[in-house]
């Protein structure tokens, strides 16, 4: 488990990973909700901020 996400076997690649990325999309949803955010756009704009300092 990768934060706290089941990760799906891969009896067919696509359907396994398909849903090891929705649980995993949905454990850093509620994560941010966590920190007190509740609105895309507080999503957009947290991350938007984080990309733009990434060094590359």
């Amino acid at each position: 488990m990768a934060f706290g996400t089941r990760i799906y076997d891969r009896h067919s690649a696509a359907v396994g990973d398909a849903l090891t990325t929705a649980y995993l999309f949905t454990e850093l949803l509620q994560q941010f909700k966590d920190r007190g955010h509740s609105t895309w756009g507080e999503l957009i704009k947290a991350t938007d901020s984080q990309a733009r300092s990434m060094q590359f």
